[in-house]
């Protein structure tokens, strides 16, 4: 894709924590997943399989405080200002969002005087990657478009909203994301962004262990097949902080090694929805060590059925 590439990324975790046993004090029998009996079973689910001891949760800060914070951050150590910006892309479900017209009002209060909005939305987990593709594509086909801002935010109020079947615990942050034509350190190689419909209205709690492999195994290899891509090309992959198993099987399936999953935020902060990718990609580039391009391979599912592998290289110098 060109020049074209992620130039600033960030996000924000905080720090206080809401342990299991709060967690689990604070929710009706009724919200936990029906395979689990009790919260018994539900807390050792949790503890063996999510690997989470505690869930971070923002009890001080809105969403567009938590999103503010990190774009002064931006604007004051970066060299871009507001009026560079030529495009504010939320990545956010509307039943999340806490805050109407959020792109609307961190384009006003931070004198986004050049940019549009667009709020884009229905892929849930994988909001952020569709989002990234979408801006890469959009800068590759207009040239008046030179900086791009993608910003999502998650805060949840009640402990039984954060429960999302088997597949995970929301956790609270924020995150942003400048895809831009000049001092791209990340670019966006290829991606294969797959839907199936069946889903818009599934059940979190049935099993589609099957149709979701299926899914899976067919995004990542596309991918790989239009790539030639092999095991040794690859230095890390990325998935969602959530339940690991079935993604985990499918890149073994693939051909891949899971040792190179990058581990490091399983466990840490909850699941944080569509922002686990900008998470985990900020922390999985951050190494210095063994010098020279690098290949990461991403793959991720919004539960509504999508499916997007994405191909994404670095240079540590």
């Amino acid at each position: 894709m060109s020049e074209v590439g992620i130039s600033y990324l960030d996000y924000y975790v905080p720090r206080e924590e809401l342990s299991i046993d709060d967690f689990l004090a604070g929710i009706d029998e009724t919200s936990m997943p029906p395979n689990f009996k009790n919260k018994a079973a539900y807390e050792k689910f949790i503890g063996s399989v999510l690997e989470l001891k505690s869930i971070r949760i923002e009890t001080r800060q809105t969403e567009p405080e938590m999103v503010g914070g990190l774009l002064k951050k931006m604007f004051s150590q970066y060299p871009i200002e507001p009026a560079d910006i030529d495009l504010v892309i939320l990545a956010q479900e509307p039943a999340l969002s806490r805050m109407r017209n959020l792109a609307q009002f961190v384009r006003y209060s931070y004198k986004m005087n050049r940019a549009y909005v667009m709020h884009l939305a229905g892929n849930l987990c994988t909001n952020i990657e569709v989002a990234l593709d979408t801006a890469c594509s959009l800068m590759d086909s207009r040239q008046d478009l030179n900086n791009i801002l993608i910003i999502g935010a998650l805060k949840v109020e009640k402990p039984d909203n954060r429960i999302i079947g088997t597949y995970g615990i929301y956790g609270d942050g924020a995150g942003i994301m400048l895809v831009s034509r000049r001092d791209s350190k990340i670019k966006l190689l290829d991606s294969k962004i797959l839907c199936d419909g069946s889903f818009y209205k599934i059940d979190l709690n049935s099993d589609y262990t099957t149709i979701h492999s299926q899914n899976y195994l067919a995004s990542i290899n596309e991918l790989i097949g239009r790539n030639a891509l092999e095991d040794e090309m690859i230095e890390k992959i990325i998935v969602q902080n959530a339940n690991p198993l079935l993604v985990s099987q499918c890149i073994a399936l693939a051909g891949f090694d899971n040792n190179k999953i990058f581990s490091e935020n399983f466990g840490k902060y909850g699941h944080l929805d569509c922002l686990d990718f900008l998470v985990n990609l900020k922390d999985a580039t951050r190494d210095a060590s063994n010098p020279g391009e690098k290949l990461i391979l991403s793959v991720g599912i919004g539960w509504a059925g999508t499916y997007v592998t994405s191909l994404l290289s670095y240079e540590n110098k």
